[in-house]
């Protein structure tokens, strides 16, 4: 248990009066190798499973109140046995005595018991706190600053909208049910309502996260539609002027999971339904999901068309391929060719048969594949590279709820045009019609006949 004096600044000892500046060292030391540390250890997004955090040091961090709560943004550099790495660990603290309904529902990600006086209570991650996430977002709304630290060491943490913040988030975001924390690999995710989500980084590292500066030019610049649009951040600055990025809010986009999950799902019930066939699939067996397929090439294009775009903007704008950029991406295909097969050689003893023998094979060939990327000849001139994903994978590519009727309505749609051309263009045996030819080339004795009629006589 933490045993606390004055809320947050209990671990400082420039805040304490003299007196207690040997408790307030002792209980800094306490939260970082004791609390802390045993925390990280513990949670997915630690990048070093199963290692002991060896020490654990309060980098920098900001306090901040709102709505009657208060909340430490902690960034903590940690030391297992490595080189240091900066964890992004916001804390909430909640009592028993007034905050009754807040304490119970940060009993799922409560860290440490804390009590200061009679009052007990807990020390939680904030990013399972409703009134952060809330809060967090109201802030961004309106560009909120924070001063880190103390003294001349100050940082600064900056709550930063997109232009497309107001559009995205509504006036009533307020009342938006904030959902449970979802743990991932380097991030943890909180939902509000179906209408945005809030990802705190984890692992924080030097610079503009690529999510957030690839996401923003999309959003604010390039106006791509087929893209998870940002509404704002989360962004520190360090003392010496080292930008990192703590948060990131988007929109939430109402989705059926990723694509990898969906193909291995396709994958999952296609050979269940194979397992009692008795004949070979139809040849268009795979039509609906190639027909998936194709649309995240169209989709794929137009991204990259998106990133082409030439805005005056240094990091997005297309640059000349240079003779050294050939030089380096041949040599990263060839790295990674040379360890797939140097990972076939060492499983090749795993493969069953009929695969075998076409590995067996294709590492016969190795040479030739080698020298076929050494003979890669250069781009034409005026070729120009742009920036990429870096990560784009099934994974990263949302399924939809409308994708799949979308393609079946596109279908339809062209089915129905091109009947109705059709429809236009057949020839029927009762129907009239006229030739224009024949029209042009009439003479008027043909048509025209001048007659002399008797008139009748007068009564």
């Amino acid at each position: 248990m933490l045993v606390l004096v004055d809320g947050w600044t209990s671990f400082f000892r420039d805040r304490a009066v003299p007196w207690r500046i040997r408790m307030a060292e002792k209980t800094r030391a306490q939260l970082e190798n004791e609390v802390l540390a045993r925390y990280i250890e513990t949670q997915r997004w630690y990048g070093a499973k199963g290692e002991r955090i060896a020490h654990a040091k309060l980098a920098d961090h900001a306090l901040w109140e709102a709505d009657r709560a208060s909340w430490m943004l902690a960034l903590l550099e940690v030391d297992s046995g490595g080189e240091p790495v900066r964890y992004f660990v916001p804390l909430a603290l909640a009592w028993e005595e007034g905050d009754e309904e807040r304490l119970r529902s940060l009993s799922g990600a409560a860290i440490a018991k804390v009590r200061q006086q009679a009052n007990v209570g807990l020390l939680a991650d904030a990013l399972a706190d409703e009134a952060f996430g809330r809060a967090a977002v109201e802030a961004i709304g309106r560009g909120l600053e924070l001063a880190t630290g103390q003294g001349e060491t100050r940082g600064t943490l900056r709550f930063a909208p997109t232009r497309a913040f107001a559009e995205l988030a509504g006036e009533d975001f307020a009342s938006l049910a904030v959902g449970r924390p979802q743990a991932q690999s380097s991030n943890t995710v909180v939902t509000l309502g179906d209408r945005l989500f809030l990802k705190g980084y984890r692992r924080i590292r030097p610079g503009v996260n690529p999510e957030l500066e690839v996401g923003r030019f999309l959003t604010e610049v390039a106006h791509y539609p087929n893209c998870v649009p940002v509404a704002g951040a989360i962004e520190y600055t360090a003392a010496d002027g080292t930008p990192m990025t703590l948060a990131l809010l988007q929109a939430y986009v109402a989705n059926q999971g990723d694509g990898w999950n969906y193909t291995l799902a396709y994958l999952e019930r296609f050979f269940e339904a194979q397992r009692g066939a008795t004949e070979a699939p139809a040849a268009d067996a795979h039509g609906a999901y190639l027909a998936l397929a194709h649309t995240l090439g169209t989709r794929t294009a137009e991204l990259h068309r998106a990133l082409s775009q030439r805005t005056g903007d240094p990091a997005f704008d297309p640059e000349p391929v240079a003779a050294d950029d050939l030089a380096h991406w041949k040599q990263r295909v060839r790295d990674e060719a040379a360890s797939t097969f140097e990972l076939l050689e060492k499983r090749r003893s795993q493969f069953p048969a009929p695969a075998r023998d076409e590995m067996l094979l294709l590492l016969e060939r190795r040479h030739k594949l080698l020298a076929r990327v050494d003979a890669c000849p250069p781009p034409g001139r005026g070729a120009h590279k742009i920036r990429y994903h870096g990560d784009y994978h099934l994974g990263q590519v949302l399924y939809t709820d409308y994708v799949f009727p979308f393609e079946v309505a596109a279908v339809i749609l062209l089915v129905a045009m091109v009947a109705a051309i059709a429809l236009t263009l057949r020839r029927r045996k009762d129907a009239k019609s006229q030739v224009v030819s024949e029209q042009i080339s009439v003479k008027k004795a043909d048509r025209l006949r001048i007659v002399t009629m008797q008139s009748e006589p007068k009564e």
